[in-house]
């Protein structure tokens, strides 16, 4: 399905989102686990590989190069920023022109851009990134099958691509056995082959999760428990209604394309398709809610959805797109894409809010250094707390060339703290003045030591 006209509308669309990923940055990168992860890059001077998940190297090396050639701190967000565009549109052209690969590179588009609505503010989730590289490798895979024979290349490539999936995110069996499965029917061949590699990957992954566990992933596991103790009163939870809420706000796409899907299967009476197909979807949507039946923000849950947009993609790019016209196909891609972007530029307000709350809170203490209570703050506008300073630190240099030390704490944390002047707090640590770049932390502290705030 070598498409002119997809491959065009495609590449347009990684160019929009290449301009929203610096034009948005600040929301991009100012928040959260993406703030916590630039601030190690740039203290360190080195990659800020968390809880095993190396994947995630290839978007920090960005940052990190920018750092090294002397960049200033907002140029260094920036680059942060669109590594990740990067990487999705780098993958996608890979996939297409050297893997000759036209259906799992709009696979590739599809994941990205089907339900994409707050993960394009919440870029840092290591899922994102392993799902589009598992998608690399599930190409790799279907050009051995197309060849009729499996390369020197691939079998030196192939155990370091498991391994470097098994560490990128825990979710990540759904993906590859879910494409090994699809494309197992699709060509009806290399049967053993594929059920190899599948063992291979299970065996990996349950050495990670023995020998090199973590216990943030093992809290996160956790969460499985549920399917347990929930058993079997799986449809009765209130959390499907908050997740209905968004399916029909935000994912409506997975419910089209779903039944568009099952209609097709059932006409074309591909049962096997079908029952896999519907399987997936029910199965891997229970899983999530019924994991999560007390609640998570949308922000969070959203790139765990975003695996059902790849059960989606798969036959929509290898059954659906195919048996339509050219301009129908076309045109569903572009509805697809422009839908995204409507998203993307609604949502971008939320975000935008964070910020400004920030700024308004900036305004007249940027040279103080405070600790604030965070029971007094917006959680409902902010969401999380833990990493203010650093949201501070990246917001009051770039736009105020100031560094603020200001933090959100609880009313005892940092008592210690104004015994050790010229010290910059943060949940989980504390910095010398004189061990940070004095290019990218400019202290201008009116005070020497932390003062409380808004504790009465």
């Amino acid at each position: 399905m070598k498409n002119k006209s997809i491959l065009t509308i495609s590449i347009i669309a990684y160019f929009v989102f290449l301009i929203f990923a610096v034009v948005f940055f600040k929301q991009r990168i100012i928040i959260w686990d993406a703030a916590f992860q630039l601030f190690q890059v740039v203290q360190n001077k080195a990659l800020a590989i968390q809880v095993n998940r190396f994947g995630a190297a290839i978007t920090q090396l960005f940052p990190l190069i920018g750092i090294h050639l002397g960049v200033s701190l907002q140029s260094v967000a920036i680059l942060y920023s669109i590594s990740f565009i990067v990487f999705y549109f780098g993958s996608f052209l890979f996939t297409w022109f050297v893997l000759d690969n036209p259906k799992i590179a709009i696979v590739i588009l599809l994941f990205n851009t089907l339900i994409t609505t707050h993960s394009f503010f919440w870029i840092q989730c290591e899922l994102v990134q392993g799902a589009v590289f598992t998608l690399i490798y599930l190409a790799s895979i279907e050009l051995q099958i197309k060849k009729g024979f499996i390369s020197n290349l691939f079998y030196a490539f192939s155990p370091i691509a498991l391994i470097t999936i098994v560490f990128f995110y825990p979710l990540l069996p759904f993906v590859l056995i879910f494409g090994l499965i699809f494309l197992f029917l699709q060509h009806r061949t290399s049967g053993n082959w594929l059920l190899s590699i599948g063992v291979s990957y299970i065996v990996i992954y349950f050495i990670k999760i023995s020998v090199f566990k973590t216990s943030y992933d093992t809290n996160a596991m956790n969460a499985a428990n549920n399917l347990i103790d929930l058993f079997p009163n799986y449809f009765d939870l209130k959390f499907h209604r908050i997740f209905a809420e968004w399916l029909f706000k935000d994912y409506f796409f997975l419910f089209i394309f779903s039944v568009w899907i099952i209609i097709s299967y059932i006409l074309k009476k591909e049962y096997l398709k079908l029952g896999f197909f519907t399987l997936s979807i029910i199965g891997f949507t229970l899983f999530i809610n019924v994991c999560y039946f007390r609640g998570a923000e949308q922000f969070y849950l959203e790139p765990q959805y975003s695996i059902l947009a790849i059960f989606i993609a798969f036959p929509l790019s290898y059954d659906i797109m195919p048996i339509l016209k050219t301009k129908y196909s076309t045109l569903l891609l572009s509805l697809i894409i422009v839908t995204c972007i409507g998203r993307i530029l609604i949502t971008e307000r939320i975000y935008s809010k964070r910020l400004d709350w920030y700024r308004s809170f900036l305004k007249g203490n940027n040279n103080e250094k405070m600790i604030v209570n965070q029971k007094k703050v917006p959680m409902d506008l902010l969401k999380m707390g833990w990493s203010s300073a650093l949201e501070f630190w990246l917001l009051s240099t770039i736009e105020n060339k100031s560094t603020a030390s200001i933090v959100f704490a609880g009313e005892y944390d940092f008592d210690w703290v104004n015994s050790s002047p010229q010290v910059f707090c943060i949940q989980g640590g504390v910095y010398k003045y004189n061990d940070m770049d004095k290019k990218y932390f400019l202290f201008k502290d009116t005070i020497n030591v932390y003062k409380k705030v808004k504790f009465d």
